[in-house]
């Protein structure tokens, strides 16, 4: 297992999931923030009648950004390294 930046090695496999769990929530939470903001700048561009490269491209960063976040959504719920619910 790669572990993410910010997990200490010496933990044991729940708490490493419980971390690495909030860890993409977050990037989750993130990444949809910024998606939203980026379909905003593009239509305010777009109507501000900028040149179409400048929407293309926030366009474009958009795209990447929401296949990145469908990755982490989707490894945020996948079945396996599930910590256990309640405490230990």
């Amino acid at each position: 297992m790669r572990w993410p930046r910010g997990i200490p090695a010496d933990l044991d496999p729940g708490t490493t999931a419980r971390v690495e769990r909030s860890f993409l929530v977050v990037r989750v939470v993130r990444g949809s923030l910024l998606v939203l903001f980026l379909v905003v700048a593009a239509t305010a561009v777009q109507l501000k009648g900028w040149p179409y490269g400048v929407t293309i491209g926030l366009v474009l960063a958009a795209v990447l950004l929401a296949a990145r976040l469908v990755a982490d959504v989707r490894r945020l719920s996948a079945p396996g390294d599930r910590p256990p619910r309640g405490l230990p």
